[in-house]
């Protein structure tokens, strides 16, 4: 086989990849909102893009944000829930990393969202990718299957827009399917909120 059938084949499978990604993301929309307390406050994912970096030229990580649909609303009026805010991640590798596909899931639990103004952008990518990932804007420790990120100092908070923890619990995304979203990422969300 050569070079050019190999790019072929490798972006037919990318193409067909992100195809499944849209339809798990989309049926995760509808279940939250048909089948649990959980409501998606990002009406498009957000990911990494930018024309400097090589490595995000090829999308690899996708990531919703849901909070709990019963919670306060801020009084400011900015849209969200003053409460936790929750991250599906679908992250399909990570350049020098060996681990499979995984779905991270995480609880970001914030000083003061009432401070907030309306909604995330696509850009905003970074602000909930970065902490459960930066050893040198966070602290983490290990508490089960879960992973507490705690920032450093004022300045790494003030950073992630007043961020005062972050608990994280990763999934093999290939577990994952239309029987069980509920209880391998919904009830995860339930089980993240416990987590002091």
């Amino acid at each position: 086989m050569n070079s050019s059938e190999n790019l072929k084949n490798a972006l037919e499978v990318m193409y067909k990849t992100y195809d499944n990604v849209k339809k798990l993301m989309d049926y995760c929309i509808s279940f939250a909102g048909e089948k649990t307390e959980y409501d998606c406050f990002s009406d498009k994912s957000l990911r990494w893009k930018t024309g400097v970096s090589p490595e995000s030229w090829l999308t690899n990580s996708f990531i919703l944000l849901f909070q709990n649909r019963n919670s306060k609303d801020c009084d400011s009026d900015n849209g969200w829930k003053n409460d936790s805010i929750y991250a599906m991640e679908i992250c399909l590798g990570e350049k020098g990393k060996t681990n499979p596909p995984l779905i991270y899931l995480s609880r970001f639990e914030y000083h003061d969202i009432n401070a907030w103004s309306k909604g995330c952008s696509t850009s905003d990518f970074w602000g909930f990718f970065n902490p459960i990932r930066r050893n040198d804007d966070m602290d983490f420790s290990e508490e089960g299957d879960f992973r507490v990120g705690v920032p450093k100092n004022q300045k790494s908070s003030d950073t992630y827009w007043g961020l005062k923890k972050v608990v994280t619990k990763t999934v093999d995304l290939f577990d994952i399917t239309a029987e069980n979203v509920g209880e391998k990422i919904f009830n995860e969300f339930d089980r993240l909120a416990n987590i002091e």
